[in-house]
């Protein structure tokens, strides 16, 4: 008996209208146009209007409607929320003018600085309570747009997207188990792509025009594809994703700049069976900073829930007297502060980080295995890599692909083209039994 052959995934990009709008070359800045004028509405009622929280948007929206219209978004479609994110903005326009060469640094490629900042912002919340602060969850927007707006100025790649916005990260966790994720329409065909569009865009202050040949069945000559790339092109993926080599939804903006860049309409946002990642141990990172994003994510959820029962003000007041940081009996701001950093590092951290290593210690005992499955009970939320320093770093693998054909605007492997030869089609996030491979 011959399995039945797999049915094709269905392609949101071609249907009638709503795949139309999400492929025009403005499809993200009309989303992102109301995102913007509406954090600068909170800004503004932030710093003007009334300092309740009941009465003032910069706290009933983002802290209130907000959290759960994402959530929900997440689950039934995808990374919405980053596709419309005004943060990005400064890039688009950017980039316009001027095209940044410095990388960001290897020793940060990873989701240490991401953990850091999502703790960071649990802490903060409890802390200064942002939930009902207007004043400075208005000042907390404005440091989002300062952020995105610097790290875009200095680095190629969306290094706040990628390695530092939290919200990003919760983003990335929870879309994996959306039914919408990029992939190839053919992959082979991604294999005789010369310019890699998807990762390095088709805009460049210069034009440029090239011809590629498409290997077509019963046409030795094959198909020739004439592309330009020229001022009115669009910029590549921000965070350097090589489309055949997705296999989850992690560090995906669903920006669709590599279905729009893509000279042979090779990109499809296909839909799959939802939390289907979640089960797939092809989808998973073998790498501690990833697992423990998504540990992170989860357990100080709860670490931020327990904070408001009456019990753990009693302990945040014990471990203030222990610091010497009570007068009168109460607590200092200095106090709770030092209450909350311990918490959260040892409920929302150390403990389940110990959990998990035990666990696939155990996994390992019981059935000897490389990496442990155990994770998987948590959200995934990440790729492997294929870089032969990226396990380590959670540095992109672009410098993989890259062959002595590349174009000369070729962003992401200009260093290594005239060294690598052909492409590198082995990954770490999956690898075909004719992938050739790099000795």
């Amino acid at each position: 008996m011959t399995a039945a052959p797999a049915r094709p995934a269905r392609d949101v990009l071609t249907l009638p209208l709503i795949g139309r709008m999400l492929k025009h070359r403005s499809g993200r800045v009309l989303l992102q146009i109301p995102f913007l004028l509406l954090a600068v509405l909170l800004i503004y009622d932030g710093f003007t209007g009334p300092q309740r929280a009941a009465e003032n948007l910069a706290t009933v929206v983002p802290w209130v409607h907000f959290r759960g219209v994402v959530v929900i978004a997440l689950l039934l479609f995808g990374n919405l929320i980053c596709m419309s994110c005004p943060f990005t903005l400064t890039r688009s326009l950017g980039r316009r003018f001027a095209s940044p060469k410095r990388r960001f640094p290897r020793v940060l490629r990873s989701k240490w600085i991401a953990i850091a900042t999502l703790i960071a912002l649990f802490i903060a919340y409890e802390w200064l309570n942002l939930w009902a602060s207007p004043w400075l969850t208005a000042w907390l927007i404005v440091g989002y747009f300062a952020a995105s707006f610097i790290l875009e100025l200095l680095f190629a790649e969306s290094a706040f997207c990628k390695y530092v916005c939290p919200l990003g990260s919760f983003n990335f966790a929870y879309s994996s188990g959306a039914p919408l994720m990029i992939e190839a329409k053919d992959p082979e065909l991604c294999k005789v792509c010369v310019g890699k569009e998807c990762v390095n865009g088709s805009f460049a202050l210069t034009p440029l025009i090239r011809v590629d040949t498409i290997p077509v069945a019963g046409r030795p000559e094959g198909r020739q594809v004439q592309v330009t790339h020229d001022r009115a092109g669009v910029l590549g993926c921000g965070t350097e994703h090589f489309v055949p080599q997705i296999r989850s939804n992690l560090d995906c903006t669903l920006c669709l700049d590599c279905a729009r860049a893509c000279p042979h309409d090779n990109v499809a946002l296909a839909a799959r069976r939802p939390f289907r990642q979640w089960f797939d141990p092809a989808a998973w990172p073998k790498r501690w900073d990833v697992i423990l994003l998504i540990v992170v994510l989860a357990s100080a959820g709860i670490v931020n829930a327990f904070g408001m029962i009456p019990p753990v003000y009693e302990v945040i007041g014990h471990l203030a007297s222990a610091f010497g940081q009570v007068e009168n009996g109460v607590v200092t701001p200095w106090g709770e502060a030092i209450a909350l950093l311990l918490l959260f590092g040892v409920l929302a951290v150390a403990l389940p980080a110990l959990l998990v290593k035990g666990a696939a210690r155990l996994s390992r005992t019981l059935a000897p295995t490389k990496f442990t499955y155990t994770v998987v009970t948590w959200p995934p939320h990440s790729r492997r890599r294929s870089c032969r320093w990226g396990w380590r770093s959670g540095s992109h693998t672009t410098d993989s692909i890259s062959s002595s054909a590349c174009s000369p605007s070729c962003r992401p492997c200009r260093r290594s083209c005239s060294t690598t030869g052909s492409p590198r089609w082995a990954s770490r996030t999956g690898r075909s039994a004719d992938s050739p491979t790099r000795a």
